[in-house]
C-alpha cells in the first residue's frame, strides 16, 4: 500500500499519488498550515484507481468531497471546517461527501460540523461518530440535523454510532431516528443508556432484523457521558431477531446488570449476553495502529 505522511515541508499534493498504481492511500497528521484544501479533487485526477483512503488527524476545507472510486473511506479523528458568517453566526454551507461506490465508511470526528452524506446506496458498513460542541450549538444544531444524518445510512446493514458532545433533548416527541430495515448489527455507546434507556429503545424500536447489538460503556466513571434524552408514548419494541447481546465495559461495572435487567423486563429472556473487558492500552491507540 502507498504510505503517505505529510511533511512540513514537503507539498502534500506532490506526495499523495506520484502515478495512477495506488489503490490504497494512508494519510496522517496533515500540518495546521497545509491543511487540505483541494486535496480531494486533485486526488481523484491524480490517482484514478484508488479505492482506500484513510486519513488521520486532518483539517478538511474542502466544500464538496466526492469519488467514483473509493470503496474503503475513513476519517480518523479529522476535522472538517465550514465556512460561516460571523455575523450573523450562521453556516454559509456545509462539506458534502458524495459516496456512490463506497461500501465501508468511517467518520470520526474530534470537534466541529457533520458532514452531509450523499449517494450512500452502496455503503453497507459505517462506523460514524457525532461530536456537537457548544459552538456547535451556536449554528443550530439539533435533533432534525440527527435525523437528517442518520437518515443518509438508514440503508446499511453493520451500523455503530456514537454521539458526542452536549445534551441533546429531544422534543414534542420527534421522529429523529429513521428505520432501519438493514441493520443486523449495530455498535451504540453509553449516550444511549440515560434512566429511561430512551435512546436505545429508539433504535430498537426501528431496527427489525436487527440480530446483534454491541454496547461499548464509558472506560472511566469518572468521564461524563453525553446523551440523548426525550420522553417515549410507547416504550415496547419487538426485535424477533436479536439473539445476541454484546457489552464492552471496564471490569466489575454495575452497568452490565442494568443492561441485563432491561432486556429481561422487556421479555427478551432468550438473548444472550456476552462481557467483554477494555484493553487498558489498545483502544487509545489510533485506528491505524489499532488495525496492525
Amino acid at each position: 500500500p502507498l504510505d503517505i505522511q505529510k511533511r512540513r515541508r514537503a507539498p502534500y499534493v506532490a506526495a499523495v499519488c506520484p502515478c495512477p498504481a495506488p489503490r490504497r492511500a494512508p494519510l496522517r497528521r496533515v500540518s495546521p498550515s497545509r491543511r487540505l484544501a483541494g486535496f480531494f479533487a486533485q486526488l481523484e485526477a491524480g490517482c484514478p484507481a484508488l479505492e482506500d483512503l484513510f486519513l488521520h488527524q486532518c483539517g478538511v476545507h474542502d466544500d464538496e468531497i466526492s469519488s467514483h472510486t473509493l470503496k474503503v473511506l475513513t476519517f480518523d479523528s479529522v476535522f472538517f471546517y465550514m465556512p460561516m458568517d460571523t455575523v450573523e453566526f450562521t453556516l454559509l454551507n456545509k462539506t458534502s461527501i458524495s459516496l456512490p461506490s463506497v461500501t465501508s465508511l468511517t467518520i470520526s470526528t474530534p470537534e466541529g460540523f457533520t458532514p452531509i452524506l450523499k449517494d450512500t446506496a452502496s455503503v453497507v458498513t459505517a462506523s460514524v461518530s457525532v461530536s456537537v460542541t457548544m459552538s456547535s450549538f451556536r449554528f443550530r444544531f439539533d435533533a432534525n440535523d440527527l435525523g437528517q444524518y442518520l437518515q443518509s445510512l438508514s440503508g446499511i446493514t453493520n451500523l455503530e454510532f456514537n454521539y458526542q458532545g452536549s445534551k441533546l433533548t429531544i422534543e414534542n416527541h420527534l421522529q429523529w431516528c429513521p428505520e432501519f430495515l438493514n441493520v443486523v448489527n449495530l455498535t451504540l455507546g453509553q449516550w444511549c443508556l440515560d434512566s429511561n434507556f430512551y435512546a436505545l429503545i429508539v433504535f430498537l424500536q426501528n431496527s427489525p432484523r436487527l440480530q446483534k447489538l454491541t454496547l461499548k460503556l464509558e472506560k472511566s466513571n469518572m468521564r461524563i457521558s453525553r446523551r440523548i434524552i426525550g420522553e417515549l408514548t410507547e416504550i415496547s419494541f419487538t426485535c424477533e431477531h436479536l439473539n445476541t447481546v454484546e457489552v464492552i465495559c471496564s471490569e466489575n461495572d454495575p452497568q452490565v446488570i442494568t443492561v441485563q435487567d432491561f432486556f429481561v423486563s422487556s421479555g427478551m429472556t432468550s438473548v444472550q449476553f456476552h462481557i467483554k473487558h477494555w484493553s487498558p492500552y489498545a483502544n487509545d491507540l489510533p485506528a491505524f495502529i489499532r488495525s496492525i
